[in-house]
């Protein structure tokens, strides 16, 4: 597999042993990230936008 060769050698080069194991949980958290980025990718201004909140009055009269 190409893409565990790849995980395996860059935490090598950065002098991290790694457990053949591990590797399929490393490959999930990474396409996790992946697919997150992308999210962010389609809808860039999501944090753009002004929550807005109602409020029942009730709540207000007896908090």
């Amino acid at each position: 597999m190409q893409a565990q060769d790849f995980i395996k050698q860059t935490l090598q080069l950065h002098s991290i042993s790694t457990i053949p194991s591990d590797l399929p949980y490393i490959m999930n958290v990474m396409n996790d990230i992946y697919e997150a980025e992308q999210f962010l990718r389609v809808d860039p201004d999501l944090h753009e936008e002004v929550p807005f909140v109602i409020l029942d009055k009730d709540v207000i009269r007896h908090d």
